[in-house]
């Protein structure tokens, strides 16, 4: 990125296992970047079990000059992860890492 605004969002669902690991690293020559992870637990038609509130497990914002290196699992059970970063006035070269397909 170079002097931008922006905001990047991905999720999962977790269906075989029970938590999400998450890595988020770069440096941020500029600006500022904010690193959110939030949980929720979708209600289940099949279970009739009832579903949790989107909630905020995880934020940080890093200045200029610091160094990213996120690098946590976050273990709260079946549902969807959500990681949202966002980009203010921001330089640098990100990397996201989750995993995908046949892991979740």
């Amino acid at each position: 990125l170079y002097k931008m605004d922006h905001v990047a969002e991905t999720s999962r669902r977790t269906v075989m296992r029970d938590d999400m690991p998450v890595s988020f690293s770069g440096l941020v020559r500029r600006g500022a970047v904010t690193v959110a992870v939030t949980y929720e637990r979708p209600a289940s038609f099949q279970t009739s079990a009832q579903g949790r509130p989107q909630q905020t497990v995880f934020e940080r914002t890093y200045r200029a000059g610091e160094q990213i290196a996120l690098n946590e699992v976050f273990a709260l059970g079946g549902g969807v992860y959500r990681v949202k970063v966002t980009y203010q006035d921001a330089t640098g070269l990100f990397r996201l890492d989750m995993p995908g397909g046949s892991d979740l």
